[in-house]
């Protein structure tokens, strides 16, 4: 609790990490995602939120 970790990988295995937080592995294997593109995942170690989802809005 009280932490933040950073995860960067290629898009495959971010949308398979993505996947696994949203319940929904494997039907995330064709995502919006971009290079670049960050997601934030908020956790309790129990549950799981998305807060953001391939954004890439900060590449211009």
């Amino acid at each position: 609790p009280g932490k933040t970790i950073c995860v960067v990988g290629h898009g495959g295995v971010n949308r398979i990490l993505l996947s696994h937080f949203l319940g929904i592995l494997p039907k995330l294997e064709r995502s919006p995602a971009t290079n670049t593109s960050i997601s934030v995942v908020v956790t309790d170690g129990t549950t799981h939120r998305v807060e953001r989802l391939f954004a890439s809005d900060h590449v211009s």
